[in-house]
């Protein structure tokens, strides 16, 4: 059976999503900082929004709010109701929209003690994805461990089992990873532990680079070697051939994930439904590409390959292209993941070398601190009064000639020691992650 548009779209957010979800948001905050809504409840109360989402066409965005501090947020989202005809108009000329989206506000549920923000859109949540947490109300066990582990994911293991290995040899309380990879893949595969969850959305965010290895002639339903073949050519491109094709592939391109893949469809993993022997059929999505490199062709019918690329990509999806834009079929057969973000091979550990630590009792040499996926956010040193304010949840005035400029994200830092996630405007610093470490 054919998944309708409508359907495929629900999957995950396009650019255009997620880009008038971030003017709109920023938007808000702006008013937000500046008091322009003027109603006594929402001047009473810390509030901060840290996500919006906008329906496929538009005409609808969810903003999610949190209210910081002891308070109460149903009172808040009644306030922004009431005023919600004057935040609409300011939002419709901050977007430039022909038509302003209906509004609605939401209390975000992710902004509870120790708990992570939400995947990234694609991956998967809970026991099957990319946080394993715990459920409401139950009792914390393991260590209060933080930090990040950067994992030489082998062949054959799903991303959930790496993170659920790691994590039993760290006994750690929580733990997520940022970017799932197959289990025919391996390489890079970032880790965090406990409070580092609240940083993955960081990490997920950054450029990664893989080296994969194409073999031209064969096209399956995988878009790999695990799947079944459905279509062959005789046709193999020449080292020339690639080469010239490559600058197609490189920049802002529309690419249509596999069939097997982990995006939602009606609730369901479209690999879970192409498994079951239903059509399923994915809209396109605009991703990134930064380069894309031939690096080496063993013989006529493979090529090596490197990419670098946005968040989204599909290397699978990339190769089946090519092979496509080639007059050929093809499909990757060996595919290795080298840097996410920040964290590249050197820092790699593999999982035999973390059970050995963790036998010797020196397994914590492996842990990266908390802030290492947010390299490219601007840090904010605070004193001990500002350190108490962040700590419950308070805005706190950015201060001092070498204080930031900067407006957006960043985080505040005290003794070394990262505090909260916030957004820097008009001279405040609102945290929007506080930082528990127990």
């Amino acid at each position: 059976m054919t998944r309708s548009k409508k359907s495929a779209y629900s999957a995950a957010p396009s650019q255009r999503q997620l880009r008038v979800g971030e003017l709109i948001r920023h938007k808000l905050a702006e008013m937000l900082a500046r008091g322009d809504i003027h109603d006594d409840v929402i001047a009473a109360h810390v509030i901060t929004v840290p996500e919006v989402r906008l329906s496929p066409d538009l005409k609808l965005a969810t903003v999610y709010v949190v209210t910081l501090g002891d308070t109460d947020t149903k009172e808040v989202i009644e306030a922004l109701n009431r005023n919600k005809r004057y935040i609409r108009g300011e939002v419709a000329r901050a977007v430039n929209l022909k038509f302003a989206p209906d509004i609605r506000f939401r209390r975000d549920e992710t902004f509870r003690r120790g708990e992570p923000h939400r995947c990234a859109a694609g991956e998967p949540e809970g026991p099957s994805g990319c946080r394993q947490g715990l459920a409401d109300g139950a009792e914390k066990k393991g260590n209060p461990v933080h930090g990040w582990v950067v994992l030489d994911k082998p062949i054959g293991m799903t991303s959930t089992q790496a993170v659920g290995a790691v994590r039993r040899l760290f006994e750690a309380q929580k733990a997520g990873h940022a970017g799932t990879l197959d289990p025919l893949a391996t390489g890079i595969l970032p880790i965090a532990l406990g409070e580092a969850t609240k940083t993955v959305p960081f990490a997920v965010d950054g450029e990664k680079a893989y080296r994969f290895t194409v073999r031209f002639g064969a096209e399956t339903d995988t878009d790999d070697a695990e799947g079944q073949v459905v279509r062959t050519s005789d046709v193999l491109p020449s080292l020339e051939d690639i080469e010239n094709i490559l600058p197609d592939f490189t920049g802002e391109i529309s690419q249509v994930p596999p069939a097997f893949s982990a995006i939602k469809v009606e609730g369901n993993r479209a690999y879970d439904l192409a498994r079951s022997g239903e059509e399923v059929v994915l809209e396109p999505r605009w991703i990134v590409i930064e380069e894309l490199r031939l690096i080496d062709m063993p013989d006529e019918a493979t090529a090596v390959l490197e990419a670098e690329c946005g968040k989204g990509t599909y290397v699978r999806a990339l190769a089946r292209d090519m092979g496509r834009a080639l007059g050929s079929a093809a499909h990757v057969i060996a595919l290795r993941r080298t840097r996410v973000g920040p964290f590249d091979e050197q820092m790699a550990v593999q999982l035999g070398t973390l059970k050995e630590a963790a036998e010797s009792g020196e397994i914590g040499r492996y842990l990266q601190p908390v802030e290492a996926a947010l390299e490219d956010l601007p840090g904010l040193s605070v004193g001990p009064g500002d350190a108490a304010s962040l700590a419950r949840g308070q805005a706190v005035l950015v201060r001092g000639r070498d204080a930031p400029v900067l407006s957006g994200a960043a985080y505040a830092h005290f003794k070394g020691r990262i505090l909260a996630l916030g957004e820097l405007e008009k001279g405040a610093f609102r945290p929007t992650r506080v930082f528990n470490f127990g």
